[in-house]
């Protein structure tokens, strides 16, 4: 199963995108890929997002 990153800014627009990530965890799983959710936080650096990037061994970040 490969694995695959997805950040997101709560706050960001509308602050709607997380009321649809059920929905796009299962779009996702039929295609055999594992999602993992990040939600960004305003303390967090490029420094840190790039460590939890490496910790989460995903094969690409959306």
């Amino acid at each position: 199963m490969k694995k695959i990153l997805l950040a997101y800014n709560p706050i960001s627009g509308s602050a709607t995108f997380k009321k649809n990530l059920d929905e796009l965890i299962e779009k996702f799983q039929r295609r055999n890929i594992l999602l993992t959710i990040y939600r960004t936080r305003a303390e967090d650096s490029l420094v840190e997002f790039a460590e939890i990037v490496k910790i989460s061994g995903a094969a690409g970040v959306i």
